[in-house]
């Protein structure tokens, strides 16, 4: 059965009707930042991380997921993400997260990352239009940086759609290219379009990825067999999961951001959940 957004609001209703007061957990999944037609505004993009800042915890994605969570006042924590590799990540989020100490992954589609001049997204299908791709160079400095690089197939292809053999091939072309140009492990995906079938979450696994962006979450584990309660998190990573308890209750949760998401609405949203 294909998963797509629909899916995730649906489990984001079901999560509402657990107990309130506990840990929350949200991946914050970014695109653009910058003036294109579809990209967020520099400076809403800046007031959202200001904002994280003040409310809670950013962590690394995989930290999410197992639940290794820091030990704070705040009952929120989240792990920011990008898709596609768009320059403007480079150019005016890098900067940002840098200035708040922030981690995050973006996942590129590798066929749309040059060696030298930046290709234009509009020779891509399925990406924002007028935005110029990242070049590899750009991808060493981010890896550098405390952002970590995972894969978005070779194309942007919806993986629901894909023969076998044609995901096999866009998983590992992709995996490798990465491998080769940082010279270390790539281990991180997000589907094309948060869409994806049994088989596509199979191949995944088999692969080696074992962090999966647009994460969806299952309850798994209770310690005390009463949902809410020392709730354990497992991501949809074919198999290779990555799961945690805490003593306290958790809900992890997946929110798009998109261009007229302002920082009133991520705090109307998040803190609302909280009370």
């Amino acid at each position: 059965m294909k998963n797509s957004a629909s899916y995730k609001r649906a489990l984001g209703r079901f999560w509402r009707l657990l107990p309130h007061g506990g840990t929350r957990g949200i991946v914050l999944q970014y695109h653009s930042v910058g003036a294109s037609p579809r990209g967020l505004d520099v400076i809403s993009f800046r007031r959202q991380m200001q904002w994280l800042a003040r409310n809670g915890a950013v962590v690394d994605l995989p930290d999410l997921i197992a639940g290794r969570w820091p030990q704070s006042t705040s009952d929120l924590t989240c792990a920011i993400t990008f898709d596609d590799g768009y320059a403007c990540v480079y150019e005016n989020a890098l900067p940002v997260l840098q200035e708040f100490g922030m981690s995050a992954t973006i996942y590129l589609m590798t066929s749309g990352i040059s060696s030298s001049v930046a290709f234009s997204s509009d020779s891509f299908p399925g990406l924002y239009s007028d935005e110029r791709m990242l070049t590899w160079q750009q991808v060493r400095s981010l890896h550098e940086q405390r952002v970590a690089i995972g894969s978005h197939l070779v194309h942007h292809e919806d993986m629901s759609r894909l023969s076998r053999m044609r995901a096999e091939e866009e998983l590992r072309d992709s995996k490798r290219v990465i491998e080769d140009r940082l010279g270390t492990t790539c281990n991180r995906f997000a589907y094309p379009f948060s869409h994806f079938t049994s088989e596509a979450v199979q191949l995944v696994g088999a692969s080696g990825s074992i962090s999966v962006g647009a994460t969806l979450l299952t309850t798994s584990r209770f310690s005390s067999g009463e949902i809410g309660t020392s709730l354990a998190a497992t991501s949809v990573c074919g198999g290779r999961c990555c799961s945690g308890t805490d003593s306290r209750p958790c809900r992890i949760e997946w929110i798009s951001i998109l261009r007229a998401f302002a920082v009133r609405k991520l705090d109307r949203i998040v803190l609302a959940e909280l009370n």
